[in-house]
This record gives C-alpha cells, structure tokens and sequence, in this order.
C-alpha cells in the first residue's frame, strides 16, 4: 500500500510504500511534512504538517486506488495539519 503526490506536471511521485502493518515514515518535502503509518492489513494514515501548496494525494493498494484532494487555505488563514486515512470501507 503507497502515498502518492501529483506533481505540476500531472506525473505520480511516491511518497510512502508501507508492506507490513507498523511500517511508519516521515520525510520532509515542498508542500508539507508527510507522516505516515500502515495501522493494519488494509489501513494507512498520512498526516501532512504545515501544508503549503494545493495538491492531489492518491492511496493506492491491491484492490482500489482513491484520491485525495488537499486544499489549500486562503491567505488569511493557514493550514496547520491535515489527517488523511484510507481504508476499504471508504473507498
């Protein structure tokens, strides 16, 4: 199961590739720092801290892929953090 990241030019960055439940990683990046952990066979989280650009997060796994849009707030106001989970019974 992996986090992915549209870039400008519309290309799939990979963020994360979690295999075994427990797997966490944090890696520091434009747009954000990105945080995540598979919590089980068939669920990831992915925490975005201080996000500072829009931008298209895709999960993908064996039986279905979803994407994620994450916004970015107006001027006057920012975004701290964002949560993001995935899991077969929201996809």
């Amino acid at each position: 199961m992996s986090w992915y990241v549209q870039d400008a030019n519309g290309q799939l960055e990979n963020l994360f590739a979690m295999r075994t439940t427990g797997d966490k990683d944090k890696v520091v990046r434009k747009g954000g720092t990105y945080e995540a952990e598979r919590v089980g066979d068939m669920e990831l989280t992915l925490h975005i801290e201080n996000p500072s650009v829009s931008q298209i997060i895709y999960c993908t796994c064996s039986i279905a892929q979803r994407q994620i849009v994450v916004a970015r707030q107006g001027r006057n106001s920012q975004l701290v953090s964002t949560w993001l989970w995935w899991s077969p019974e929201i996809a």
